[in-house]
C-alpha cells in the first residue's frame, strides 16, 4: 500500500458496524481510526487529520448532526468530507444530513462496494485540495523529500484528474485508456487495487458528486448541470440523482441548499 493512502475516521457507537467497516476497509485503507462516540470523534478528527469521516447519524450524548456541525464550524476540519451512516432512509434525515454539511449518505446495512465508491471519490477530492494547499504554502522547497508513489496510484491519480476534466465527454474505458497511453486491463486493475472499484463505478460516483456540488455551489440550471456531467438531458440526470441521493436535483437545491420549508419560507 502506498504511503499516501487516505486516512479514514469511523465515528460509530455500534460495534458490529465498526467491525464490518474495518473488515473491508483495512486492505485498501490501512490508515483507519475508530471513535465510539461523538466527543471522541471530534478529538480524533482534530488530531488525526482524516481525509474522510464515516459518521453514524444516531449516537447517544452527541449525535451525528451535532458532530458534523461542529466539524464544519472549525476551519481546520471544515474541508473534511463527512459520509453519514444510518439505519434509516427517511427523506427528512437525508435533508438534515446534507443541511448540516454532510457530503454523502449511506444507509445500513451497507455493501462494501457502495461505501468504497463513496470514499474513493471524496477522499481523492479532499487529498487533491490538500495537495494544492501544501504546494501553495511551500515557497522555499524546504523539508524532506517524500517517498516515490506507487505506479498504480500515480496512474489512478492521472485517470481521475482526466475524468474530472472531461466529465461532459462521457468517456469509455477504451477512450480513457488511450488518452493515458495504457492498456485497458492495466487501467481497470489499477483502479480495483487502489480504490476497490472499476473505472465505470468511479466515473458514476464522480458524476453524481460533481452534480451535487454544482447544485450546491452554483446557480446553473439542472439542464446545464446534466450536460456538464455527461447526461444528454436533465431527465436522465434526475433519475440517476434520485436513485443515488434519494431526492431529485430540484428538491436537493430547494430544501438543502436554499432551505425552503415547502411553504414558501426559508430557514434562518
Amino acid at each position: 500500500m502506498s504511503p499516501d493512502s487516505p486516512r479514514i475516521l469511523i465515528i460509530d457507537d455500534e460495534p458490529e458496524s465498526i467491525r464490518l467497516l474495518v473488515a473491508f476497509l483495512r486492505d485498501l485503507y490501512p490508515n483507519v481510526m475508530v471513535a465510539r462516540d461523538g466527543f471522541d470523534g471530534l478529538e480524533k478528527a482534530a488530531k488525526g487529520e482524516p481525509d474522510v469521516i464515516l459518521l453514524d447519524l444516531s449516537m447517544p450524548l452527541l449525535g451525528g448532526i451535532d458532530v458534523c456541525q461542529r466539524l464544519k464550524a472549525d476551519p481546520k476540519m471544515a474541508r473534511i468530507p463527512v459520509i453519514f451512516l444510518t439505519a434509516h432512509s427517511f427523506i427528512e434525515e437525508k435533508l438534515a444530513a446534507f443541511a448540516a454539511g454532510g457530503a454523502d449518505y449511506v444507509t445500513k446495512p451497507f455493501s462494501d462496494r457502495e461505501v468504497l465508491a463513496r470514499i474513493a471519490v471524496h477522499a481523492r477530492a479532499n487529498q487533491r485540495s490538500g495537495d494544492h494547499e501544501a504546494a501553495d504554502g511551500d515557497t522555499h522547497g524546504a523539508g524532506p523529500v517524500p517517498p516515490p508513489r506507487h505506479p498504480d496510484r500515480v496512474l489512478v491519480g492521472k485517470a481521475c484528474e482526466y475524468l474530472r476534466a472531461n466529465l461532459s465527454a462521457e468517456l469509455s474505458l477504451a477512450e480513457l485508456a488511450a488518452s493515458l497511453k495504457v492498456a485497458q486491463p492495466r487501467l481497470n486493475s489499477a483502479f480495483r487495487k487502489q480504490l476497490g472499484l472499476s473505472v465505470f463505478d468511479y466515473s458514476i460516483e464522480l458524476r453524481m458528486e460533481t452534480a451535487r456540488q454544482l447544485l450546491r455551489d452554483t446557480e446553473m440550471q439542472v439542464q446545464q448541470i446534466a450536460w456538464r456531467v455527461g447526461y444528454a438531458n436533465p431527465g436522465d440526470l434526475s433519475r440517476a440523482f434520485s436513485l443515488r441521493f434519494g431526492m431529485s436535483p430540484r428538491r436537493f437545491r430547494s430544501e438543502v441548499v436554499l432551505g425552503d420549508h415547502g411553504d414558501g419560507t426559508r430557514a434562518t
